[in-house]
Parts: C-alpha cells; sequence; structure tokens
C-alpha cells in the first residue's frame, strides 16, 4: 500500500487528531484563541462593509434616489407654496423632506423623517406603484390623522415601544401610533408622514426637497425656476459619508487584525506547549514505518479541519457580536455623521473567504509550521539538552532580525506618512518590531541577572535559572501578551484622551444655561424684551453655514467676538495678538485641528471662502 494512500492517510490523520481527544483541554487553548482572533475581525469586517454598504446608499431617501437637494439659502426651509408651484411646472421629481430630532420623556434622542410618499418619482413607490410597498398596511391610517410612526422593530424593542402605543415626548408631545415597520434607508429614525411631522414640529416648512433623476438639462431649468432664498444643490452625500467615516473603519479594521494576530500567537503557544505532548505520537508514526511525506500532508489535512472549525465559530461569534454592537455602532455614525446605516445584518461571501483565507494562512504559521519542523529532525532523540539551548538561541537571533528589518521599514513608512492608513502601518510595524525583540530582550535580561546574582543564596539561583529554562516554552506566550497589553493600553489611552480632551471643551463652550437653534430669532430683540428681563441675563447670536471647501462640507461659524467662551478661546497655533486683532475687525478665522491636519491649512495662510457678494480672502 502506497503510503500516502488516502486509507493510511487517513488514519494518520485520525492519530494526530486523537492527541487532542486525549487532551481537550489544548484543544480548548487552540479554539479560544482561533476563534477569538476571528471573531473580533469579522466581526468588525461585518460592521464595516455594511456601513459602507448604506453609505454607497447614502443619495437615497427611504427607497427614493436624490441626486439634488433644494435648500434655502437663510436656513429658513421650504415653504410649501414652493414646491406646490414646482410640481405644477411639471417638475414631478421633486419631492418634500421634514427631519427633526427630537427627545423621548426619558432623554433619549430620536431622529424623524417625513415625506409625502406619493410624491416619490414612479420607479421609487415599490411593486405595482404601491407607494407603502406593504399590501398589508393602511395607507388612509397613514396620511390622516391620527397618523402612523413607523418604527423598525430594533428600535422600538429597544423603546419598548408596543404597535398602537404613542411614545411621549420629553416636551409632552406624543408621536403617532406606533406602527413596527421600517421603509429602506430609514435606519434608525422613525417615519411618517410630511402632514404628521409638520403637526408634530410645529412647522410651516420642509427642511429640504429632494430630487430624483434629472438630466443636466432639467437640472439647469430646475434652478433657474427656484425662488431667490432656494438654491440647487448636487447630493454628494456618499462622498461625504465615506470620506467622513474613513478614518473611523480604518481604525477599526486595525484594531481586529491586531486582535486576530493575538488570538493567532494564542495558538501558536498552544500548538508548542502541545509538542511537548506530541512528540511520541510523532516518532512513533515514523517508527512503524509511515512517511514524512505522509505526515506532512496529515498536518497539511489536520491544518484545515482546525481551519474550517476555528473559522465557522469564529464567523458565527462574529456575527453575534456585530448583531449586538450593531445599534451603538448606527447610533454613534447617525449621531456623528448622519449616516443612515440599516438593521438587516448579511455575511458578505467576500468576508466569508477572507476570513477562511487569513485563518488558513495564519494557522499555517502557528500550527502547520511547528510541526513541520519537528518532522527534520532524527527519528530518535539523539541530541543533549544543549542542542534545545542552541536551537533557541538561534531562534531568538532570527527573531531579532526580523525586528530589526521591521524597524528599518517603520522608519521608511514614517517618512512617507501621509494618511491614518500609513500612521497604523506604522504602528503595526513597530508593534510587531518589539514583539520579535522580546526574547532576545528577556534572554539578555535574564543573562545580566544572573551574573548579578552569581554569590547570591542558592533560592535566587534557581528562580533565574528556571526562568531560563522556561524561556523557549513562553517565548510565544510573552510576544503575545506584550502585543494584548499594548492593544488594551493603547485603546484605553485614545478613549481616555478622547474622554477627558471632550469634557474639558463641553465645560468651556457650552457654558450657557439655554441654547434655542432658530434661523429666525431676533437675538437682540429677544434679550431687550422686557418681559425677558426677570429671568433673562444676556443672550449671543451665532450664525452657521455648510460649504465645500476641498472637495469636503465644512461648517462655517460666525461667532460674538464679545461672549466669555469666545475671549477665553485656547489656540494651539496664534499670531501674536490673534484674538485681539479678530475682534476688531480683521479679516482672520480660527481653523480647527481636522483644517490643520487633513486640509493642510497652516498658519498665516491665505484662504477663499464662498460669499454672497463672491469669493473672499481670510487669513
Amino acid at each position: 500500500m502506497n503510503p500516502a494512500s488516502p486509507e493510511r492517510l487517513g488514519g494518520v490523520v485520525r492519530a494526530l487528531l486523537s492527541h487532542y481527544w486525549r487532551h481537550p483541554w489544548q484543544a480548548v487553548f487552540l479554539l479560544a484563541g482561533l476563534v477569538a482572533g476571528v471573531a473580533l475581525w469579522s466581526a468588525v469586517q461585518i460592521i464595516n462593509s455594511h456601513a459602507r454598504a448604506s453609505y454607497a446608499e447614502a443619495d437615497f431617501v427611504l427607497g427614493a434616489q436624490a441626486t439634488h437637494w433644494i435648500r434655502s439659502r437663510s436656513g429658513a426651509g421650504v415653504a410649501p407654496a414652493d414646491y406646490i408651484a414646482l410640481r405644477r411646472a411639471g417638475y414631478r421629481q421633486v419631492f418634500p423632506v421634514v427631519q427633526a430630532r427630537v427627545s423621548t420623556a426619558d432623554n433619549a434622542p430620536l431622529a424623524i423623517i417625513a415625506t409625502d410618499l406619493l410624491a416619490l418619482p414612479d420607479s421609487m413607490t415599490g411593486e405595482g406603484g404601491d407607494a407603502l410597498g406593504d399590501a398589508n398596511l393602511d395607507w388612509l391610517a397613514f396620511v390622516q390623522p391620527p397618523y402612523q410612526a413607523w418604527f423598525p422593530a430594533a428600535m422600538a424593542e429597544e423603546l419598548g415601544v408596543a404597535e398602537g402605543e404613542q411614545l411621549a415626548l420629553r416636551d409632552g408631545r406624543r408621536l403617532p401610533p406606533a406602527l413596527i415597520a421600517a421603509r429602506e434607508q430609514q435606519g434608525r429614525q422613525i417615519f411618517m408622514d410630511v402632514g404628521a411631522a409638520l403637526a408634530l414640529l410645529g412647522r410651516d416648512t420642509f427642511t429640504a426637497l429632494a430630487v430624483g433623476p434629472v438630466s443636466p438639462e432639467v437640472a439647469a431649468r430646475l434652478a433657474a425656476a427656484l425662488p431667490a432664498d432656494l438654491q440647487l444643490e448636487a447630493n454628494q452625500q456618499r462622498l461625504d459619508l465615506t470620506q467622513l467615516t474613513a478614518s473611523l473603519h480604518t481604525q477599526l479594521t486595525a484594531m481586529s487584525l491586531l486582535s486576530f494576530a493575538v488570538g493567532l500567537f494564542i495558538v501558536f503557544n498552544a500548538v508548542r506547549f502541545s509538542l511537548w505532548y506530541r512528540r511520541p505520537t510523532l516518532r512513533t508514526l515514523r517508527l512503524v514505518g509511515v512517511s514524512v511525506r505522509a505526515l506532512a500532508l496529515a498536518i497539511v489535512a489536520e491544518t484545515l479541519v482546525w481551519s474550517v472549525v476555528g473559522c465557522t465559530l469564529g464567523l458565527l461569534a462574529g456575527f453575534g457580536v456585530s448583531h449586538a454592537l450593531l445599534p451603538s455602532v448606527s447610533a454613534s455614525l447617525q449621531n456623528l455623521y448622519g449616516a443612515v446605516v440599516g438593521a438587516d445584518l448579511l455575511l458578505d461571501p467576500a468576508t466569508l473567504a477572507i476570513g477562511w483565507g487569513m485563518t488558513l494562512i495564519g494557522l499555517a504559521f502557528a500550527l502547520a509550521w511547528p510541526l513541520l519542523l519537528q518532522l527534520r529532525g532524527p527519528v530518535l532523540p539523539g541530541g543533549s539538552a544543549s542542542a534545545g539551548v542552541l536551537a533557541d538561541a538561534r531562534a531568538r537571533r532570527v527573531l531579532l532580525i526580523g525586528a530589526g528589518v521591521l524597524a528599518l521599514a517603520a522608519v521608511g513608512v514614517y517618512g512617507q506618512m501621509a494618511s491614518v492608513f500609513g500612521g497604523f502601518v506604522l504602528l503595526g510595524l513597530v508593534l510587531f518590531a518589539a514583539a520579535w525583540a522580546l526574547p532576545q530582550a528577556l534572554a539578555g535580561a535574564h543573562r545580566l541577572l544572573g551574573r548579578a546574582l552569581a554569590g547570591a543564596p542558592l533560592v535566587p539561583r534557581w528562580i533565574v535559572s528556571d526562568g531560563w529554562a522556561q524561556l523557549p516554552a513562553l517565548r510565544t506566550a510573552m510576544m503575545a501578551l506584550l502585543l494584548a497589553l499594548t492593544a488594551n493600553l493603547g485603546v484605553e489611552t485614545l478613549v481616555g484622551s478622547f474622554r477627558t480632551a471632550l469634557a474639558g471643551w463641553l465645560d468651556q463652550r457650552i457654558g450657557a444655561d439655554i441654547y434655542v437653534n432658530s434661523a429666525q430669532l431676533d437675538t437682540r430683540g429677544f434679550v431687550a424684551d422686557p418681559a425677558n428681563a426677570g429671568w433673562l441675563a444676556t443672550g449671543h447670536a451665532r450664525t452657521g453655514v455648510t460649504i465645500r471647501w476641498q472637495g469636503r462640507p465644512t461648517r462655517v461659524y460666525g461667532l460674538d467676538t464679545t461672549t466669555p467662551d469666545t475671549r477665553a478661546l485656547p489656540l494651539a497655533q496664534a499670531a501674536p495678538d490673534a484674538l485681539a486683532r479678530w475682534a476688531g475687525g480683521e479679516r482672520l478665522i480660527l481653523a480647527n485641528e481636522q483644517a490643520h491636519y487633513l486640509g493642510g491649512l497652516r498658519l498665516g495662510q491665505t484662504v477663499s471662502l464662498p460669499t454672497d457678494d463672491g469669493p473672499a480672502d481670510y487669513t
């Protein structure tokens, strides 16, 4: 019989795998590292791919594509009369949108979105022209008082809202009766008819008008037909969201890859530990006539088995983790960036393939390689203990050389680093260079400690000698521990620094007792009104407008230079007497760190910004 025949090979594979039946805890340790690494990586990948898929649909509003927006230049909203005039003029691609943020009686933030489903472009109203998209839904109940408020199932469960219940808001108002249903691109928003939203919010204007797919000629005619206060702008939300969230998703991916690497180190250490028990099995198989080729194929088969089992369990665990984290991640993305992320997760085939490929490659180094190295030695052990010491010394030198190569690569990356991705590549190179240099550093520390304790009592010298003897077995575990501790400290430092900076910034910038957001409030008249003198000490107006600068949405604020918080602004870099000159009326701007680091803005640089009178230069 051929030593590598299927029958013989199957028996060899069973003999190798029987080790885990006799030592189940080693299988548990191996699976723990593998499943943990794959689960954390896949959870982040599932969330990232799901979020990016939602960004790709960012130019859709509740299932209807919006290639342009019609907004008020003054921020006052769009009057229904202007909308009706455009519809009567033949612009059937225009439909209204109302968006607002409210709070429940428990201070939970809610996002509301509303439109007129009958006004959606014909191709976007669902199958068979059904605007509701579901024959079981009552159209009249949706558009007539008391209306309906559509809650996504996950959001309704989170808020404890049952069907037909009217959720109370913080100011005492109540939403229309709840219906557990959702439209496309609704995300974590409450959907209702535009008339219901205007009545609930006490408004008489729409937030904006969305424009369905139109040709450039129609868009030009539409722009010319708009009143003076309205403007037509291209919907670039897909590009904006992709750019704004790129840094966040890169950081999440980097942390997931580091978690995967730590998991592989755990697997590698479990395999090295199991080698002490598996050497007799490998030796016996070779003595009974099993060839090295058959053993190598059996090790490859074992690697495939563990890759399938570990990847399957890891992906299932990762899917569960991502499903648990998605609501909070979606809420964060919506609150920070205005991104609407759906609630239905799907396992992308690409994620499955990449996950299994990464698992297989990782196991090839962590599992197959150490076992294959055992086949290179003689069948019967003839070396001394010094041979193992010399082999460990060679391994440490190889790791140290690899650490030097990674360190040189990190120096090269540092000189060319120009993005967040480059920064994480640099961090990865530095981390693994430090991990690979750690065994040699530990050996050097033991050597120095042994010399220092040469004349010490027996017990201290025995402890040092025992540590030296354990170093080969603990080498990989120490590298994994270094990476895990570094990752934990890095995340804690990042989150803690952000929390501290944000809390300090909020304490300084949000110093008023009441904030009123209105595009029509006359601040000076409101403050001077004698009816408010009993409770209002002073008030200051702030204006803001969103423009596009360097291809990105940029918020430009106009501040009152006499307010206490404005006069005490901390400046990281500033020209002499910058705040005094700014308060004196000079055309100066205060740029934040995003404009400095992402936009490349430098101190003293001239910036051209669009105004109603044309471009204006500021310093």
